[in-house]
């Protein structure tokens, strides 16, 4: 489940990207004349209150903006061209310092810390077969639409197939085409969990394991790494009307939801939207 300060944010987020950082600031009466603007935003049908179809619509919506605000804010350090588009040459040089001509000098060399250029090597692997995907109309080069899908795999199912290799590739140390729990609790992303946190994984792991074998093949890797986002965000739209819908009625009142204004703004909530979409732990 998304946590509840996040869903505050995908619910009053409008598009702005200055907005993210006031939230954890706002006053009783800025909460209430930020509800106030944005309410009529979300009820589509300006029936006088939000139902869960529409909470859900804004969610995903607010989920989008979001994605596309961070990837503006990266595009805008590596398009160094400033042409609007993302070239492989262009994000290569940016997070790894090379040209594609130092890149095949590197991969040539004969170097001592093999394992250290291994791991380089696979990575540039993952992220060129990446690009590639996110580069829907293979022109080369990733356009803002395009390098939302790069930096946001998890949300995009034409993604999914290069995300389920390098997952495989990262947790599979012994390469026999499955994860298994000792494979899944040794990766590097769990190494500073604490053991509540562990059993938590433990969980997560059974819960994907669904022919529980004990193991994780690819079809099982390939749906951990395509969630349903749209049916997580109707989870938690469900949640917050029922928690707000006073009269029972299936939607909620500008009033309705004034009145629940704690539950709808979350103080960690700037904090926590960056955190949670970063799938990077993966």
């Amino acid at each position: 489940m998304i946590d509840q300060s996040l869903m505050t944010l995908c619910v009053l987020y409008s598009g702005s990207d200055d907005e993210i950082d006031e939230y954890a600031q706002l006053s009783p009466e800025e909460t209430k004349d930020r509800l106030t603007k944005l309410f009529p935003l979300m009820d589509e049908n300006a029936d006088g209150k939000v139902d869960e179809t529409e909470l859900t619509h804004w969610v995903m919506k607010s989920f989008l903006k979001l994605n596309t605000a961070e990837t503006k804010m990266r595009m805008e350090s590596d398009d160094a061209d400033e042409d609007g588009f993302v070239s492989w040459a262009e994000y290569l040089d940016s997070t790894y310092g090379m040209t594609e001509e130092e890149l095949e000098k590197y991969k040539s060399e004969d170097l001592k810390d093999k394992e250290s250029k291994d791991t380089m090597e696979q990575s540039l692997g993952y992220d060129k077969k990446k690009f590639n995907a996110a580069d829907e109309n293979s022109d080369g080069k990733l356009s803002t639409d395009e390098a939302v899908a790069f930096l946001h795999p998890y949300d995009f199912e034409r993604m999914s197939d290069v995300e389920t290799d390098r997952v495989m590739g990262e947790f599979d140390t012994n390469n026999d085409g499955k994860i298994d729990m000792e494979e899944y609790l040794g990766h590097s992303a769990f190494s500073k969990k604490t053991a509540e946190d562990i059993e938590g994984e433990k969980e997560n792991f059974k819960y994907n394991d669904e022919d529980k074998d004990g193991s994780l093949n690819r079809a099982e890797v390939y749906k951990w790494v395509t969630p349903d986002m749209t049916g997580v965000a109707g989870e938690e739209a469900a949640h917050l009307i029922q928690e707000t819908d006073e009269n029972s009625d299936g939607g909620v009142t500008l009033d309705e939801i004034i009145k629940q204004s704690d539950l709808w703004v979350g103080s960690e909530a700037s904090d926590l939207v960056m955190s949670e979409l970063d799938h990077d732990e993966l």
